[in-house]
């Protein structure tokens, strides 16, 4: 938004003198959310093959054998516990308002009859940025080349990507791992 202040000068005769001042502020959060990628058929590379094995992907915070049993603790520069129930229809989790600089440290838990998977994420915090947890279920995330090797951020908003091991027995196919991917956008001024 950008507001007009005038100021009145006496130098024998009045004379007002006016600039445009430049308020624009961007609202540094945080935001948590699970992966739009439901029940798609999901290609798996095989190695030396040239084939593809497709597999359906469970991110629901409904399904127990899918991400039902989320539950992530976010610490550092801003604190709170979100858990599946926290999630939206649409899937959206909270917002959380950050500082422009600090950390975040993410503590990723999936329960399915005890912890399944579990690990951390952390990222220095940066002004003039929206930030986004995205969490998965799924072999590798949107924006990788398909392997199922490290993960690496390879579209422009992507500021990190951490994989977890699920536990063999509550995977849902060999492949599967838990995702939890940092997306940083910058928040641009306008030209004036």
């Amino acid at each position: 938004m950008r507001d007009m202040r005038c100021w009145v000068t006496l130098a024998g005769l009045a004379a007002t003198s006016c600039s445009v001042v430049d308020t624009f502020t961007v609202d540094t959060r945080l935001e948590i959310e699970i992966s739009g990628w439901q029940r798609l058929a999901w290609p798996i590379p095989k190695e030396g093959e040239g084939e593809q094995t497709f597999v359906a992907l469970r991110n629901s915070p409904t399904d127990p054998s899918g991400l039902a049993g989320i539950e992530l603790q976010v610490s550092g520069s801003a604190a709170l516990t979100v858990s599946a129930a926290d999630f939206d229809a649409s899937w959206k989790g909270p917002v959380i308002h950050v500082p422009e600089s600090g950390s975040i440290q993410v503590h990723a838990r999936l329960w399915q009859d005890g912890v399944v998977a579990e690990g951390r994420v952390s990222w220095a915090l940066a002004p003039d940025s929206i930030w986004r947890l995205v969490v998965s279920r799924a072999p590798y995330v949107w924006g990788m080349d398909g392997t199922l090797g490290r993960p690496e951020c390879v579209y422009p908003w992507c500021y990190l990507i951490q994989r977890l091991d699920i536990e063999e027995a509550a995977r849902n196919y060999p492949e599967e791992a838990l995702w939890l991917e940092v997306e940083r956008h910058p928040w641009e001024r306008p030209p004036m």
